[in-house]
């Protein structure tokens, strides 16, 4: 399965707010990053994992964002961090 497939199945918002949206999906590319890792596909891993890495950077959307979204950026960006360190340790 290609990369961008796997991405665009992510649900549009599905009635999530714009940031437990932003949780989801950083939370989702991670596991899959990892699951590729697991499985040997470390050319999907990295994609994965650099994917959820930009979208840290880039932040969670503005509008519809709930209270909560900006505290849990910093861990989201920590645990992808790590996944990355994991990655290139292997």
């Amino acid at each position: 399965m290609l990369l961008g497939e796997e991405v665009s199945e992510f649900p549009q918002n599905g009635g999530l707010t714009g940031g437990r949206a932003f949780e989801e999906l950083v939370a989702s590319l991670n596991s899959r990053g990892m699951h590729a890792l697991q499985a040997g596909s470390h050319d999907e891993a990295l994609q994965f994992l650099t994917m959820a890495k930009t979208a840290c950077a880039t932040g969670a959307p503005t509008p519809g964002c709930d209270a909560g979204a900006g505290n849990s950026r910093p861990r989201l960006e920590a645990v992808t961090l790590n996944n990355l360190g994991c990655f290139y340790k292997r």
